[in-house]
């Protein structure tokens, strides 16, 4: 069942055809499926995606552009045109504090003076736009703020001790910043968690006075599995990938379902149960990197046995800028027979019942989900103004 990533003379010379098409014969739409397919099979060179960045942009497809330049980031690639690109694809979002940060970056390297006067017009005006509409992460600050002075008067969630095996399902978490949101993330989550589930908290060396603290502070202290990452850099996205892509990870959480979650997300009630039966569902995609559209991770509840198997068995044909929960929906989809699967992975309709991340390109705007990740970022604010009442009013229940 093990695979190894395809020869790399196949992806050059794709990639060296596309940036042809793109720089050379001025054909972005020619270029693009071509730097695509070098992408998919695991070309990471900083040229080659930088030109694919450059065609999603001049195809409109800016949601996609934006993932390729986050994965340059992670990378440690930064130029000015990235930084530029990336920050006015941020100003668009309405994540002006983000993008000052890259432009200023790009700002500091610039040495154009053309450049420099657009970039200097370009932050004035994001300034401006910060001071006028407020950041779109206000948004949720607000609520967080809101949140914490209820959840703060609660009792601690009621969950398995440390240590103890036979729980139902585990709520995981992998944080290594002393991050303002994780308080937020871990009273809503165990709040709703089922009975008899258990909670791991995944931290680095530099954090982990932060987060003892923090569990002591949220009365979760003796109910908490912790683990230390052995790295002590900030993780980025592909590190993060790479740590959930391996079948280390998997191992280490005690029970046969885990709920993943991250600091942006948060459950906006009770009723994980209804989707026990799935091995694998968070909110869907527009990016249909399977027939489903199935699903992300930043929220989703998994078979741990089944995410075990498919790291065991597929890893190495995963690309290293592969996001996680992309390869893991793939390999459900290409290999579900092969695997320990009870129902694989969730239709599109249940992963829309189960959370919601971005608007979809296909549906409507649905009702409200059983969670969220980063929505209040995607949808109007009335709508998401609603799921924040809602949640707030089941806190006081």
């Amino acid at each position: 069942m093990q695979g190894e990533l395809p020869d790399l003379k196949q992806t050059r010379k794709l990639v060296q055809q596309g940036l042809a098409l793109l720089y050379e014969q001025h054909q972005p739409g020619k270029a693009l499926p071509l730097l695509q397919q070098a992408q998919q099979l695991g070309y990471s060179d900083e040229s080659g995606l930088s030109g694919l960045a450059q065609c999603l942009l001049m195809q409109n497809q800016l949601d996609a552009a934006m993932e390729v330049y986050q994965t340059l980031l992670d990378q440690g690639a930064f130029t000015v045109a990235i930084g530029q690109n990336m920050g006015l694809l941020l100003v668009r979002r309405r994540q002006y504090r983000a993008a000052l940060k890259l432009l200023e970056r790009a700002c500091s390297l610039n040495k154009d003076p053309m450049t420099s006067h657009q970039l200097s017009q370009t932050m004035s005006a994001t300034r401006e736009l910060l001071d006028s509409q407020g950041d779109i992460d206000d948004i949720f600050n607000r609520h967080i703020k809101s949140g914490l002075s209820l959840l703060r008067r609660l009792p601690p969630a009621q969950l398995a001790d440390a240590g103890q095996t036979g729980a139902d399902g585990c709520a995981v978490i992998v944080e290594d910043r002393e991050h303002p949101w994780l308080e937020h993330a871990l009273r809503n989550v165990t709040h709703f968690l089922p009975d008899n589930w258990k909670l791991l908290v995944v931290h680095g060396t530099a954090n982990a006075g932060f987060v003892r603290d923090l569990l002591q502070q949220c009365g979760l202290a003796g109910v908490t599995d912790l683990h230390v990452l052995a790295q002590t850099t900030n993780i980025n996205r592909v590190s993060y990938s790479a740590l959930l892509k391996s079948a280390a990870f998997w191992q280490r959480i005690p029970a046969e379902r885990a709920l993943i979650f991250q600091t942006d997300c948060m459950l906006l009630g009770r009723g994980l149960e209804a989707f026990y039966d799935w091995d694998y569902v968070g909110a869907p995609w527009n990016d249909f990197h399977t027939p489903q559209g199935v699903g992300n991770g930043g929220l989703s509840l998994r078979n741990v046995t089944v995410m075990q198997a498919i790291t065991e068995n597929f890893t190495k044909q995963s690309p290293p800028t592969e996001m996680e929960d992309v390869f893991f929906a793939r390999m459900l989809h290409a290999h579900q027979s092969d695997l320990p699967c009870v129902s694989g992975l969730a239709s599109r309709q249940v992963a829309l019942d189960f959370a919601l991340e971005c608007r979809l390109q296909d549906q409507p705007d649905p009702a409200r989900p059983l969670g969220l990740h980063q929505a209040w970022r995607f949808f109007p604010e009335q709508m998401v103004s609603g799921w924040f009442s809602h949640v707030l009013e089941q806190y006081r229940i």
